[in-house]
């Protein structure tokens, strides 16, 4: 019943511990706005599907 709640939206594929950038972006964007996260940060800089994918 709660794997459901592991997955976001935009993970179709529902694979278990992938990160989809567009979660990440949009994360980045709110710690940009209300956190103070530099500005310059990218969302590629917080996470890797590298351990995912292999």
């Amino acid at each position: 019943m709660t794997l459901g709640l592991l997955y976001s939206g935009a993970n179709q594929d529902k694979q278990l511990g992938l990160n989809v950038a567009s979660d990440w972006e949009s994360m980045v964007k709110l710690m940009k706005e209300y956190n103070d996260l530099d500005p310059s940060s990218k969302a590629s800089d917080f996470y890797t599907n590298q351990f995912v994918t292999e």
